[in-house]
């Protein structure tokens, strides 16, 4: 003689269903059972995604304009854990800098001025593999020069002293596209270490306006630098779809929960 479960008809009728549900669907999401009013039960099915971060810090490094540091110590996600959905590349840290412009004054008896913007940033750098790369997370800055008047009695650099820029920072961004566009997002999934990443600085932009060009050679200017990268903290954060449990996991023990009860009636 088989037996039945003693529950109201209705109740009975969904806690059974949940355990029929909880052997037949496919492991594919995570489920909730919750009780509502009259006995009633009710099944929701979520897929929340989760996230692991892992962090390491650059030693402080200096150089002229240009310059990088290797970045070590930070761990690939681990596909054990589940789907990986997303990238976050985060830098915090700080730097000074001493930028110097150099012009040729072909004229210098002539009035002539010269009004430069330039730039530089410290960004983490993710090589391609055929060559090349990306830049993420950047901390920009610069430092404007300009000087004008009528006639000078020595180059126009000489009225351009070098200039100190000095800045702390945090830059965020979001990755996950510009990694998959480019096919870099396989690189950081394994159980290994993300050994290919590089905290670089250098200048990316010089924006230089003459006022008289007649008297200045716009094809020799040059800017110069000095710089030094404080320690900085590198954090790569992975947002993943968990490994799911089988919703047998989530909807039997609910529903046999639920005939034990009545069995003990």
């Amino acid at each position: 003689m088989s037996r039945s479960c003693h529950l109201h008809p209705v109740s009975r009728r969904l806690a059974c269903g949940a355990l029929t549900l909880a052997l037949t669907l496919p492991a594919t999401g995570h489920a909730m059972i919750t009780s509502g009013g009259a006995g009633l039960l009710y099944v929701a099915i979520e897929a929340p995604l989760s996230t692991t971060t892992t962090s390491a810090t650059v030693p402080a490094f200096s150089g002229g304009s240009f310059g990088s540091a290797a970045v070590t110590g930070l761990s690939q996600f681990n596909p054990a854990l589940g789907t990986l959905e997303r990238v976050t590349f985060s830098v915090d840290g700080s730097y000074d800098v001493d930028l110097s412009l150099f012009t040729n004054v072909v004229d210098e008896t002539s009035a002539h001025s010269v009004d430069a913007d330039v730039q530089f940033q410290v960004s983490l750098d993710v090589p391609a593999p055929g060559g090349g790369g990306l830049l993420f997370a950047s901390g920009v800055d610069g430092a404007n020069f300009f000087c004008s008047g009528g006639a000078f009695s020595s180059p126009c650099t000489d009225d351009l002293s070098p200039q100190t820029v000095s800045d702390s920072y945090f830059a965020s961004e979001d990755a996950t596209q510009r990694l998959a566009d480019d096919g870099l997002l396989s690189l950081f999934v394994g159980t290994g270490n993300l050994d290919f990443l590089t905290l670089s600085f250098f200048q990316f932009a010089s924006s230089v306006y003459f006022a008289t060009a007649e008297n200045i050679d716009t094809d020799t200017y040059d800017t110069d630098a000095s710089f030094n990268v404080g320690p900085t903290t590198v954090m790569v954060s992975y947002g993943f779809t968990p490994v799911p449990l089988p919703p047998a996991a989530w909807l039997a023990a609910p529903a046999i929960l639920a005939l034990l009860r009545a069995r003990r009636r």
